[in-house]
């Protein structure tokens, strides 16, 4: 018996030694951060499952810091937050209101990098076509879908048309432009901005057709945007310029030749309290712009008690959905003004805790969520063609992927309701 026994506390000790080193070698959760130009402050911290606070950093602008937690159990929730000055309408005239600009990210794993540094500027790329004599219209979609707003020059004795336009180097550019009394405009798509690609000749561009319609789910007024995908990046071809008069259906005008790709962004125009929202969104990306825009069956909602929400479908269900999204928005009275944007987990949204912000914030925070403001509730969820985890979505936004939904075919459900 008293070997038995010794056996057994012998066993006890190494367990617990084991458990002891596992400790030992557990490590914190370690984030990098490269921060981009920001008017006002801007904040970094992270928060457990629980909403407790564990560290935090005031970032520096255009700086690369770290941050990590002291502990290692447990999920971890990363929040960033800017506080800026925004300038608003109120009547006639306009006064200047602080808002605090927050994105918090639920289970963020270990290791985490995030580039935040501002894009390069655009260049001014100037365009020559020749075998113009006489011009009826020129459309750059990236700046209007009505007339050319730059300056434009036509020597008819030359034949030859000139304008500039502005687009990032490397990046595609694509215009249309109806002349010498043709009946129908032509287009041309420069799929890489460099020297010497925006000299043309007008006979040999293609002339510019309208596509199939696109079935839309409802018969609500909808807004939608279609890109031309080129090897570094995407340039606007169409647009809605005026979302009331597109409904059930819309026919897009875009080139029929030439570009590898489309990508198609369709939300539909909703008011909350006067917020603008959209109730459904799509976003895909494709040789091919789609016959249809699909919706979501079920809108989703949120309970609150306090700090803690309960995300999810109370009336339906879907098939592999992805994450939730809820977008806290401040836009009346008095400021300062929240705009706070939680992304997580179905799993993770089923119970969350309002992460706590830093102490030098906590005055704030209580300021920005008491009782009585008007700030509404927006709650969006995510699903997608591909099914990916909500892991891959987590992954993306970390690369700065801004493609990644569309690629993946996001279909959006969002309701609106007071916080």
């Amino acid at each position: 018996m008293n070997r038995i026994l010794y056996l057994f506390f012998l066993i006890v000790l190494l367990a617990a030694c084991k458990d002891e080193g596992a400790d030992e070698n557990c490590a914190p959760w370690d984030i990098a951060w490269q921060s981009r130009a920001f008017p006002g402050d801007a904040y970094l911290w992270l928060s457990g499952e629980d909403g407790e606070w564990q560290a935090s950093l005031k970032l520096t602008p255009q700086l690369n810091e770290a941050l990590a937690t002291e502990q290692c159990d447990g999920p971890v929730h990363l929040s960033y937050l800017e506080i800026r000055p925004e300038v608003v309408k109120d009547g006639g005239n306009t006064r200047t209101e602080t808002v605090y600009e927050l994105t918090t990210w639920l289970d963020v794993p270990t290791g985490f990098s995030r580039d935040t540094a501002a894009r390069a500027p655009v260049r001014e790329w100037p365009v020559a076509i020749g075998n113009v004599s006489s011009l009826q219209s020129l459309i750059w979609p990236e700046d209007n879908l009505q007339a050319f707003s730059g300056n434009i020059f036509l020597d008819p004795a030359a034949e030859l048309l000139s304008f500039a336009i502005q687009v990032p180097d490397t990046l595609p550019a694509y215009a249309f432009l109806q002349a010498n009394g043709e009946a129908l405009p032509r287009y041309f798509w420069v799929g890489k901005a460099q020297d010497s690609a925006f000299v043309l000749d007008y006979e040999a561009l293609p002339q510019l057709m309208y596509e199939a319609p696109v079935q839309l789910p409802n018969t609500a007024n909808w807004f939608y945007e279609i890109y031309g995908e080129g090897e570094n990046g995407q340039a606007l071809i169409d647009f809605a310029s005026m979302p009331d008069l597109v409904s059930g259906s819309f026919a897009p005008r875009v080139p029929v030749a030439g570009i590898s790709g489309f990508r198609l962004k369709a939300r539909q125009v909703g008011d909350y309290q006067g917020w603008p929202y959209a109730p459904n969104a799509y976003d895909r990306s494709g040789s091919r712009i789609p016959e249809s825009v699909p919706a979501l069956p079920s809108a989703p909602g949120m309970a609150r008690n306090g700090d803690t929400l309960q995300v999810g479908l109370f009336n339906g269900s879907f098939e592999a959905l992805t994450a939730y999204e809820v977008q806290l928005v401040d836009f009346r009275g008095e400021g300062p003004w929240l705009r706070w944007t939680i992304i997580g987990s179905v799993e993770g949204m089923a119970r969350l805790v309002l992460p706590q912000w830093p102490e030098a914030l906590s005055a704030a925070r209580a300021q920005l969520l008491a009782p009585g403001r008007q700030t509404i509730a927006l709650i969006g969820a995510k699903a997608y063609e591909s099914q990916p985890a909500y892991q891959a979505l987590l992954e993306a936004w970390m690369q700065g992927d801004e493609d990644w939904e569309s690629r993946q075919g996001l279909t959006q459900r969002t309701a609106a309701q007071d916080f």
